[in-house]
Parts: structure tokens; C-alpha cells; sequence
């Protein structure tokens, strides 16, 4: 009896072994799979998520196709009638209607939503009549977008005069696949206001007439009205002028994020005198404004002549329109003609100049190539500044003229190409050019095609009386630092290679064929071009002008007061004097360290040295507390540095006292540097990491996927004993 009860439990603990045993094996193996394998909704969304913007978006690399969730279904739309699709007719169309038909369309953005809402399976909004908009536009909620209609022209949606409209989480589509547009996709009335934010997408929209008449904006036509945009992406429009944006009559347009990206400005010419074709990405005209900073982008647009990115003024003579750019990137864009980055009109014959102030922001690997049919011979790969005799005769007729102007500010202007001459700036007869050092701009290291000193690597400006309407031989004016933003000398050379001295580089060029042609080898220490707020580099030119070409008045930095500064030399009454050089340095609390320049002091000048033409302030504080100085070649003396006044100069001194320095004292004692009695802090101490002690019989939890093998072993090792045992009291038993 006792035997038949030992051999039953023997049984059960086997079979109970067993089912642990596959059953560890088959959880493993699923969460194996499980953790191996995405989720193929997840997937097909994502996939479809980057095809849904039409055939025309796909050459749009940097662009969000969609700002929201496609609906799960991967059936195409159903027929019209069914629920696939919704028309939207805001002239025509009613509330009453369901809007399941061309002929039964709804009539409010509104009401659209709504039955988009309720029915996720609709996809596609057509748009056959433009509708008046106000408050919040978003289709947020939904997974439809707005698409232009067949046979509809005009805009999709217009801001109503006096009112204000907010697009976030909307897809509006030009359709310029299968139709040719008469007007931007969206426009905004007169006092109007228009957010652009996060989710908002206006694309592939189409506007154009002919080859011989003019568009203006092919994503957003902006007239007296006030555009905020700080997100969202107006992307693969077209139009004559304002590819992406055109701002008209005195509109204001703030952009402080989102991006203008891969819209063209096409062509047109009436008769051969009037040739069209301005901002790729923006054009601001008619005495408008745009104020560009924060992270905005305006990329990789294009246009068949002026301002590839934007064109503040257009190729016809109108009122002052401004940019003013305190941050974002202007890149990659290009022009035919010039200005492949920003182009500024001049004036003539009615309204007044344009003008550009950058303070920050990038323009960089923008490009003119050439190509184009008005002036490009001072091309402009980043920026191109025009400009107009001050009078011209038509006829009996005298015309009054006026150059455009570019206002810049901590500039750097470097690795620019062209292929002619000016790589970093090149200047035509009629310019005017003037380089402060107070907040100036630092130019060196741009290249030529030719690599010939001779064209102006740097800078380069001509007197010529074979411009046509940019002739001018009785005088083309410049006036040029001699230092470089921060201070530091740039040690122009000429045509030949020889230094330039300090009153060559102010003057007027006169003649035909007179030119400056000036470059350096010097540039700003690694560090020191952390000074610069507006990078203008990798921008080309087909002609002159690869960093910025000019016809107008371009001003670098600022006209104030310039500092002087004395350095002197004492030693030790047991030392014998002997020359020595010093180097002037500026630095800021930020560790922005940058050479000013190399001094030598010596016997004949008695080892004092004076440095002139110092800019007062650097970032708007004093240069005397930025400055310091550090001897080359001391180590065998301990040196001494100090601060002071010396009959109104304000002064600094170096002194060598006998011995060598001791051990761990600087060189130097630039700015915020402690003295040497005051020892270091040393970083407070962090004890080495010791992961907590786990006891042998403390399990990690196994994460999703893992297999515990050595569960298996032990299983394995306890059913092999019970299997033992119960064979041997079978065995006893029997025997």
C-alpha cells in the first residue's frame, strides 16, 4: 500500500515538473518573437505617414508630410458620394448639405470638421469655393486634409479683413499635380492677422498665368495685413514673386520658427523691359516688413532672378520695404541672377530704397549662378545689395535714384567662393562701402576659382564706366578697417602681396578700370569667432560677390569712439634688458579668448608700444576689462602683470623679476583669473560607484525576451533525481 501511495506522488511530481518545464520553454519563445518583431500597424503608418504629401512633395527631403496620424486604413478614398471624401465650398456650398457631393457641398470650415470628426474615414476635404476663416483652423482630430478642387483657381482660405485666424494641425494642398492655381492658397485681407503654428503645412500650390505675366505668392498672399508665424511649413509653392510668401502694401510679417522651404519664383518678361522674378521663398514689397530670428528656416527655395531666399523689394521700383534679421538660417537657397540668399532693391524713378539689418543669424551655401537675365556681373552668393546713380536722365526727363542699403552687424565673412573676384565682397562703380571696426565684421579665408591675389580674395571693389546704369567713374567711395571685429589686425595686402598701409584703406576709386583688390592671411583665433552673431560662409558666386555683392551701401558695424592702449615693458634692476614680444589679447567671461595683436618691444622703442583704432566696446562691454597680455618666449623670468592709467591711456604693464616662474603659475593673467596665492577648488569628491551587493539567492527579474537557461538545467537536474528515485523503490518493492 505504502509503495502504490510513493509511486502516485512520484507520478504527479513528474508530470508537474514536466508541465514547468515546457511551459518555461514556451513563454520564453513568445516573448522572444514578441520583442523581435514591430507592430505592423505601426509600420504601415509610419509609411504611409511619409508618402501622403503628393508625387510633388517628394523631393522635399527636410519636409513633415503630414503633422498627424493617417488614418489606419490603407484603402484609397471611396468614390465621391461615399465617405472618403468631403467637398467644402465656402461661396456656394451650404450647411444643410451633407457634403458627400460636388453638387451638395458644405459651406463653413466649421461644419467640414465636424463631419470629419465624427467620420474618421474621411480623408480628403476638396475645396471648391474659398472660404472666409476666422479663430482657430485646425482639423486636428480628424485625419483629412484640404485639397484644392478640380477646375477651382482661387484661394483655399482667406483671413477676413479685421480679423484673425490661427492655422495649427492643418494640411492645406494646391493640388498643383493636376491643377494650375490663379492665386496663393491662403490669403490674408486687409488688418487682418494670421498665426502660422505648429502642424500647419501649405503646399504644393501652383500660381501661374503665363510666361509674360506676374503672380504674386504661391503659399500666402498677405495684403495691409499682419502674419505671425512661429511654426508650421510653407513648402513647394510657385509663383512670379513670393514663391512661398508675398507680402504687399505695407504688410508686417514676424517669423520667429517654422520653415519657407522649396518654393520657386518663375520667370516672366513683358516685352523684353519688364522681366520678373523675386524671393524664392519671401518677397517683401510695396513697403513691407519682415522681421526673421528665433529658429526659422528659410531653405532651399529658388528663383529664375533675384533673392533665391528672400527679396526684400521686387524687380519693379516701389516704397522702403525692410528686413530685419535678429536670428535664424538663410540656406541653401538660390538666384539666377544675384542675391542667392537676400537680395535689396534700390530706388528709381517713384518710392525709396530698400533696406537689410542683420544683427544674427546665419546665411550660409547659398548661390547665384549666372543664369539669369538682369545684371549678375556682382552676383551676390549670399547677399546681393543694389543700387542706382543718385540721377538719370530719360528722355528730358530726370530721374532720381537711391542705393539700396545692407546694415550688418559682428559679422563673420569667410569660406565664401567666386568665381571671378571679391570671394568675401565684391563692390561695383556705384557702391559705397564702409567697414567699422566697432561691432564690424571679420573677412578672411574666402576663395576664388582663379585663386589669383589679383581679383580680391577678400574684398574687392571697380570704378567703371562699362556698367550701364552702374557706371560711374567720378568717384566710387570706401573706408575700411584696419582691424577686424574684436580688434585684431587684419594686415591687408594689395594686388602684389605687399602690405597696406592704414591710409590707403579710405579713399574714392576714379577712373575707369581703377580697382581695390585686398586680402589677408590673418583670422580670428578658433574661439574668438564665437565674437561673430551673423555667420555669412559657403556661399558661391558665378560671377563676383561669394559672401555679398554689391551695387548699393553695405556698412559694417558701427561708427563710435575708438580706444588706445599702451603696453609697456620694466625690468629688474639686476636683469639686463633685452626685446621681447607680447601678445594683446581679449576675453570674454563666456572663455571667448581671441588675439588682438603681436607686439614687439625692444631698446629703440624704449619697450612701450601703443595700439591704436581699438574698438571702445566689444559685445557692449569696455575693452579695458577684457584686455590682458602674455610674453612669449619668459620662462626664464617670473613675470608680473598689471593694470592702470598712464596720463589718460589706459595702460598695461609687464614686468620680469629674476628666476623662473614657480611651478603651476600661468604665463599670463587674462581676465577672471584668480591670483596666484589663490589655490584651486578642487571639484568635491564623488566616492568610486559600487553597485549594491545582491546575496547569491537573490534573481534578477528576467526582462521580456530573456530565457533563463539555468532554470532549465535545475528543472531538468530535479526531474532526472525523481526519476531515480522512484526507480528505486520500484525496484525495493519488487524485489
Amino acid at each position: 500500500m505504502r509503495g502504490r501511495i510513493f509511486r502516485a506522488i512520484s507520478f504527479v511530481l513528474i508530470v508537474m515538473l514536466q508541465i514547468s518545464i515546457f511551459g518555461a520553454i514556451d513563454i520564453a519563445i513568445a516573448s522572444e518573437a514578441n520583442s523581435s518583431v514591430s507592430s505592423p500597424t505601426a509600420n504601415t503608418l509610419s509609411a504611409q505617414s511619409a508618402t501622403s504629401t503628393s508625387s510633388a512633395d517628394s523631393s522635399s527631403k527636410t519636409v513633415l508630410a503630414a503633422t498627424r496620424a493617417m488614418p489606419e486604413s490603407l484603402e484609397a478614398p471611396e468614390a465621391a458620394g461615399n465617405q472618403g471624401i468631403l467637398y467644402l465650398d465656402g461661396k456656394n456650398g451650404s450647411d444643410d448639405n451633407d457634403g458627400l457631393s460636388q453638387e451638395k457641398p458644405v459651406k463653413t470650415f466649421a461644419k467640414a470638421k465636424e463631419i470629419a470628426t465624427a467620420n474618421q474615414n474621411i480623408q480628403t476635404i476638396y475645396v471648391l469655393g474659398t472660404v472666409d476663416i476666422e479663430g482657430d483652423i485646425s482639423l486636428s482630430g480628424t485625419k483629412a486634409k484640404l485639397v484644392r478642387g478640380e477646375k477651382f483657381k482661387d484661394a483655399l482660405l482667406n483671413v477676413v479683413s479685421g480679423k484673425t485666424a490661427t492655422l495649427k494641425d492643418i494640411i492645406v494642398d494646391g493640388n498643383r499635380e493636376n491643377i494650375i492655381a490663379t492665386s496663393a492658397l491662403v490669403t490674408a485681407q486687409s488688418a487682418s492677422t494670421l498665426n502660422i503654428q505648429d502642424g500647419a503645412l501649405l503646399q504644393n500650390n501652383k500660381n501661374y498665368k503665363d510666361d509674360e505675366n506676374s503672380t504674386r505668392g504661391g503659399g500666402l498672399y498677405a495684403y495691409e495685413a499682419s502674419v505671425v508665424m512661429d511654426g508650421g511649413i510653407i513648402q513647394n509653392n510657385q509663383a512670379t514673386n513670393g514663391g512661398g510668401v508675398y507680402l504687399n502694401k505695407a504688410s508686417k510679417m514676424i517669423m520667429s520658427g517654422g520653415k519657407i522651404i522649396e518654393n520657386y519664383a518663375k520667370r516672366a518678361v513683358y516685352n523684353q523691359d519688364v522681366i520678373n522674378a523675386a524671393g524664392g521663398g519671401l518677397c517683401v514689397d510695396t513697403g513691407s516688413t519682415l522681421e526673421l530670428g528665433g529658429s526659422s528656416e528659410i531653405a532651399s527655395n529658388t528663383s529664375e532672378e533675384v533673392g533665391g531666399g528672400i527679396s526684400v523689394g521686387s524687380r519693379e521700383w516701389g516704397p522702403t520695404n525692410t528686413l530685419v534679421m535678429n536670428g535664424g538660417v538663410v540656406s541653401g537657397n538660390t538666384a539666377f541672377a544675384s542675391g542667392g540668399g537676400i537680395f535689396v532693391q534700390a530706388k528709381l524713378f517713384f518710392g525709396d530704397a530698400s533696406k537689410a539689418k542683420i544683427n544674427a543669424g546665419k546665411i550660409i551655401n547659398n548661390s547665384c549662378t549666372g543664369k539669369g537675365i538682369t545684371e549678375f556681373a556682382f552676383g551676390g552668393g549670399g547677399i546681393y545689395v543694389n543700387g542706382t546713380p543718385s540721377q538719370v536722365k530719360f528722355g528730358d526727363t530726370i530721374y532720381h535714384g537711391a542705393n539700396g542699403i545692407l546694415e550688418l552687424k559682428n559679422a563673420l565673412v569667410t569660406d565664401n567662393l567666386a568665381a571671378i573676384s571679391g570671394a568675401g565682397y565684391a563692390a561695383c562703380p556705384i557702391s559705397k562701402t564702409t567697414i567699422y571696426v566697432t561691432n564690424g565684421v571679420a573677412l578672411y579665408s574666402n576663395k576664388l576659382t582663379n585663386n589669383l591675389i589679383a581679383s580680391g580674395k577678400e574684398i574687392y571693389i571697380l570704378s567703371s564706366n562699362r556698367m550701364g546704369l552702374h557706371s560711374k567713374i567720378d568717384g566710387t567711395p570706401y573706408n575700411i578697417s584696419e582691424r577686424m571685429l574684436g580688434g585684431t589686425l587684419y594686415n591687408w595686402k594689395d594686388s602684389h602681396g605687399q602690405l597696406v598701409t592704414p591710409e590707403k584703406l579710405k579713399g574714392e576709386l576714379k577712373g575707369d578700370g581703377s580697382e581695390l583688390a585686398l586680402y589677408t592671411d590673418e583670422q580670428l583665433d578658433a574661439t574668438g569667432k564665437k565674437l561673430a552673431t551673423v555667420i555669412i560662409s559657403g556661399n558661391t558666386s558665378a560671377t563676383r560677390g561669394g559672401g555679398i555683392g554689391s551695387n548699393g551701401t553695405v556698412i559694417f558695424g558701427e561708427d563710435k569712439p575708438l580706444k588706445e592702449v599702451k603696453i609697456l615693458k620694466e625690468w629688474d634692476e639686476s636683469l639686463t634688458p633685452r626685446a621681447i614680444e607680447v601678445e594683446l589679447r581679449g576675453k570674454l567671461s563666456d572663455g571667448t579668448d581671441w588675439l588682438i595683436e603681436k607686439v614687439k618691444l625692444n631698446k629703440e622703442n624704449n619697450f612701450s608700444y601703443t595700439v591704436k583704432n581699438l574698438p571702445a566696446t566689444v559685445r557692449e562691454q569696455k575693452i579695458e576689462d577684457l584686455l590682458y597680455i602674455k610674453e612669449l618666449g619668459s620662462e626664464v623670468f617670473k613675470v608680473e602683470y598689471s593694470k592702470g592709467e598712464d596720463k589718460g591711456i589706459f595702460t598695461l604693464k609687464v614686468k620680469n623679476n629674476p628666476g623662473t616662474p614657480p611651478p603651476n603659475t600661468p604665463p599670463n593673467t587674462p581676465p577672471g583669473t584668480p591670483p596666484p596665492s589663490t589655490p584651486p577648488e578642487e571639484p568635491p569628491y564623488e566616492p568610486p560607484y559600487n553597485p549594491p551587493y545582491e546575496p547569491p539567492y537573490v534573481q534578477r527579474i528576467p526582462k521580456t525576451g530573456d530565457v533563463d537557461y539555468s532554470l532549465l538545467v535545475t528543472l531538468g537536474l530535479l526531474l532526472s533525481a525523481s526519476g531515480c528515485v522512484l526507480g528505486y523503490h520500484t525496484r525495493r518493492l519488487a524485489s
